[in-house]
């Protein structure tokens, strides 16, 4: 791992919760961002992040017009391809704290997160779009793969059929659809040949 053993999260998560029911909302972003610098594969304190943040931005009833003229440079670099994913991932949080549900955004953060082997990481940020957009053909996309990743096959055939529902048709998705029954069967296969 790249982060050294002796950071131990718990505590500067219990801080994080503390900061937030006091309201002190950007104090608890920076312990949260802090955590994740360290720790980029922490999904649970990325939850939290993105929960404070929603809240904060609710609160101060912020748009995304300001949002992004206050972070105009952030913006506009991650607007151009990386492939230095860590500080890709630093970025895409930089300009979320501002704007939390910016849907190319978090595609972005969890196209890095994969491409840094995150892919935990990049399915819950995912996860996340969906909820929130659950007609994003492209993040349903990348979902289905990072499922595909983790060995998850019912995650990923749920979001295939989620796909199917927004995009009846979609060749892609038909196609996923083949290989995941596939892969389903060969797995019922194994089990019972190891039973």
């Amino acid at each position: 791992g790249r982060h050294p053993l002796a950071f131990d999260t718990s505590s500067r998560k219990e801080k994080a919760k503390l900061a937030v029911e006091r309201r002190n909302y950007s104090g608890a972003i920076e312990i949260y961002l802090e955590i994740l610098q360290i720790v980029p594969d922490d999904v649970e304190a990325r939850h939290a992040l993105r929960a404070v943040e929603v809240r904060q931005a609710k609160e101060a009833g912020s748009s995304r017009g300001a949002a992004i003229f206050k972070n105009l440079g952030t913006f506009i670099k991650l607007m151009l391809p990386s492939k230095n994913y860590d500080q890709r991932m630093i970025d895409c949080e930089k300009y979320l704290q501002h704007d939390p549900t910016h849907g190319g955004i978090l595609k972005k953060l969890a196209a890095a997160a994969m491409g840094a082997g995150y892919t935990k990481t990049s399915a819950a940020v995912l996860e996340d779009l969906r909820q929130q957009n659950p007609a994003d053909i492209t993040g349903l996309k990348m979902l289905q793969v990072a499922y595909r990743q983790l060995g998850d096959i019912a995650g990923a055939m749920d979001v295939n059929q989620a796909i199917l529902k927004a995009a009846p048709g979609d060749r892609e998705a038909t196609q996923a659809l083949r290989d995941l029954q596939a892969s389903k069967m060969n797995v019922a296969f194994e089990d019972a040949a190891v039973s």
